[in-house]
């Protein structure tokens, strides 16, 4: 397999801050989101080249406080991955949005994790490749609940995505993120890494772009509230525009 949107109306309020704008909350453009779901709005410079890029959401659901950074400049920073959706094509000429989870074979803090696909219900997730209908912008939709299975690998063996035993019904409540844009990828290789060409990081939210390793994530996302954050990039240093992060944008229903 390869690669790979509040009810209330309340008062806006803007913050900048550290070259990002935060707002909170307000309505969802389609319509706001079910209860228990968050969205992801990420824009671009140029339309997608999904012939040459996947477009990545990192988050950190574990609670330990680290934001995922991108490989070239935080090869130590791998605590901070637990699960992403890939944005990215197929053979085909396909576009599609997979929920993945970074696994890491031998358990140790700072090794490079694969990537593997979740399978989740259809009803789950939901994708529109071009919500601003200029093709430089992708919104989806899915239910926090497809990241609460935590895999457990064997030691030594192949990485299988299953359910870790004695795993709580939801991730811990506050959540970090960044964006990431790379090279195209395949689900079950590691991400990024000194050799390997699989996802390795061209463009993130963070000054530093693909060598980023002062990026902060704040205010994370707190999954208990209603909210609409969005998150500037800081820098514009990627190689082509269709690279370039604008900003992401989280919404989220409690």
């Amino acid at each position: 397999m390869r690669k790979i949107g509040l009810a209330v109306v309340v008062t806006a309020l803007i913050l900048v801050a550290c070259g990002r704008q935060v707002t909170f909350p307000q309505y969802a453009q389609n319509g706001g989101l079910p209860s228990g779901f968050m969205s992801v709005r990420f824009t671009v410079a140029a339309p997608f080249a999904y012939s040459t890029y996947d477009y990545i959401v990192v988050f950190n659901t574990t609670g330990n406080g680290i934001t995922p950074l991108p490989n070239g400049g935080a090869q130590e920073n791998y605590a901070g991955f637990s699960d992403a959706i890939v944005v990215a094509g197929n053979a085909s000429g396909a576009v599609n949005a997979v929920p993945v989870q970074f696994v890491f074979s031998s358990g140790a803090p700072g090794t490079v994790p694969a990537v593997y696909p979740l399978t989740v219900p259809g009803q789950d997730i939901t994708f529109n490749s071009n919500s601003n209908a200029s093709g430089t912008q992708f919104e989806v939709e899915f239910k926090r609940a497809i990241f609460s299975n935590l895999v457990s690998p064997t030691p030594g063996a192949t990485p299988t995505p299953t359910p870790k035993p004695g795993a709580t019904p939801t991730p811990p409540p506050s959540w970090l993120a960044n964006c990431f844009v790379t090279s195209e990828g395949t689900t079950g290789s590691a991400f990024g890494g000194s050799g390997n060409t699989n996802y390795q990081p061209v463009d993130s939210l963070g000054q530093g772009g693909a060598a980023d390793n002062t990026y902060v994530f704040t205010p994370p996302l707190d999954t208990t509230i209603a909210f609409n954050q969005t998150y500037e990039a800081e820098n514009d240093v990627a190689p082509t525009q269709s690279a370039v992060i604008q900003s992401c944008e989280f919404q989220n229903t409690p």
